[in-house]
């Protein structure tokens, strides 16, 4: 259970759009649950780096890729 509340922080902190809290709880998460999620904290690392880049002028908790 503790693992599953640490994975929804760093989610719904992504959701509402507050990308630094979501990059935080997304590392302490990693930290916590070496081999856990993987590929799923990879993509969100990814996605994080982009909206913290460029924020988006409006959020709306989904992200869109612009390339492939």
């Amino acid at each position: 259970e503790k693992r599953l509340n640490a994975y929804h922080l760093f989610i719904k902190a992504f959701q509402r759009g507050e990308f630094a809290l979501a990059r935080d709880a997304l590392a302490r998460y990693q930290q916590d649950y070496q081999g856990f999620d993987e590929l799923l904290c990879t993509l969100y690392e990814d996605r994080l780096e982009t909206v913290l880049a460029a924020p988006p002028a409006t959020w709306d908790g989904v992200f869109t890729y612009e390339s492939k």
